[in-house]
Parts: structure tokens; C-alpha cells; sequence
């Protein structure tokens, strides 16, 4: 619920630091002026302002990146919920599977990947490899969504093109239905690869999923793969 007299600086603050973090190279104030929708004055202001106490840098293009600030945000951030330390040891397990191996969380639309593994890479390299990715598309970001209301979906995707199900939200409601029924998701990313999903805590705050070469007959099979893993991550000391 949208609170009384909401801050909209410090809304559109944040709305323009995750724009930077995700980003692979430097932004200027006019690129994110046009892709977050806000006043080109009030991007340059606050990114000044967020350079000045070190969350931004500015280069010598004039374009920014994250400063050192931001990595101890994130580094805090990490440390201050736990679970990453809580999960590590059963995300590791779960590579045996030779599957892909993920775990996020949902920003707005978006799944913001902390782990994404899959066969060939070293386990180290799986931790904040993969950006923003839209939570239609993703295993985990659908069976993050059904913990939200329809009331909720509505307002976040109305007027707005919806990555895999185009203008169709009535499609994407009757989907997130059945998540809710079934207790995890399923996309099917192409005819050969499904993607699995359980939530981690109630309410689900984020998300293990499973993806690859998974098919009807031993589907169910790990699906209670993944639930015992948060059962295990639920249990962990953070």
C-alpha cells in the first residue's frame, strides 16, 4: 500500500541506484533520465548529491558508476540478511543435480539473481553473475509474484507491455493462480528446458528454483528437491 504523502526524492532516488547497479557500464544522467521517466534536472541533482557521500561516481565521460559506497551497501546488505550464509552450503548440494541452480529475489518486475550456477562454471562464479532479469519470464519471479495480491499484479503491470505474456494479464492472473495452488512454479523457457521455483520463507522474501532437462516424470521429484533445501535454508542460523 502506497503511503500517505510518499517521499518521491527518495522513491526516485532508489529507482535511479538500481538502474546504476545494474548496469555493466557507465550511465549518463540523460539515458536515465529517459528510461526511468524522471525530470533530467532531478536525475543530475540526485546522482550529484549520491556522489558527494560516495554511492556514486562520476568518470571522466561525465556518465556514472557505482562508488565505493554502493559495494558497502551491498557488501552490508549481504551480511545484514543472512541469507546468502544461510544458503550457501545447500545451493552447493544442489549443483550435484546438474542442473541450473538459482536463487533471487523480486524489485518491482524484476528478479535480482544473488546465485545462478550451471554446469561447467565453478561454484564461486555463481554469485552475482546474471543481472536483472523480468520476473514473467523467470521461475523464481513468477512464484515470487504469486505472494502478491491481484490487486497488486494489476498495478504493477497495467498499461505496460508484459515480457512473455505481451497485453494478455488475464493470462498471467490465471497463471499465478495456479502457482498458488501448486505451491511452485513452472516456465517452460523452451521446448526442452523448464524452470521450477519455491519460495524461501512465508511469505516467500525469495526464491530457489531448478532449470534444465526437466520433464513430467520427474518433475514432482525435484520440486521436493527444492523443498527440502529451503527447509533446510529456513532452518540455517543466518
Amino acid at each position: 500500500m502506497k503511503p500517505y504523502q510518499p517521499n518521491e526524492s527518495l522513491m526516485d532516488g532508489i529507482k535511479i541506484l538500481q538502474a546504476l547497479a545494474g548496469s555493466k557500464d557507465p550511465v549518463s544522467c540523460t539515458q536515465l533520465s529517459k528510461d526511468l521517466q524522471i525530470e533530467i534536472t532531478r536525475v543530475n541533482r540526485i546522482l550529484k548529491t549520491f556522489a558527494h557521500i560516495g554511492i556514486t561516481h562520476r568518470t571522466s565521460s561525465r556518465k556514472y558508476i557505482p562508488g565505493s559506497g554502493l559495494h558497502v551497501l551491498g557488501a552490508q546488505s549481504i551480511y545484514g540478511s543472512g541469507l546468502l550464509q544461510s544458503s550457501i552450503k545447500t545451493l552447493r548440494r544442489l549443483t550435484e543435480l546438474n542442473l541450473v541452480v538459482g536463487m533471487g529475489v523480486l524489485w518491482m518486475d524484476k528478479v535480482s539473481f544473488i546465485f545462478h550456477w550451471e554446469p561447467g562454471i565453478d561454484f564461486e562464479d555463481a554469485i552475482g553473475r546474471v543481472s536483472l532479469q523480468p520476473a514473467t519470464i523467470s521461475g523464481i519471479g513468477m512464484v515470487l509474484l504469486a505472494q502478491k495480491t491481484d490487486q497488486d499484479i494489476t498495478k504493477l503491470y497495467q498499461k505496460k507491455d508484459i515480457p512473455g505474456y505481451g497485453n494478455d494479464l488475464g493470462k498471467l492472473l490465471a497463471d499465478i493462480s495456479q502457482i498458488r495452488e501448486q505451491g511452485y512454479s513452472r516456465v517452460l523457457n523452451n521446448p526442452s528446458k523448464l524452470n521450477i521455483a519455491v519460495n524461501i520463507g512465508s511469505p516467500g522474501y525469495a526464491a530457489i528454483a531448478l532449470a534444465g532437462d526437466i520433464d513430467d516424470t520427474n518433475e514432482q521429484l525435484y520440486v521436493d528437491k527444492l523443498k527440502q533445501a529451503v527447509q533446510i535454508i529456513e532452518k540455517a542460523p543466518s
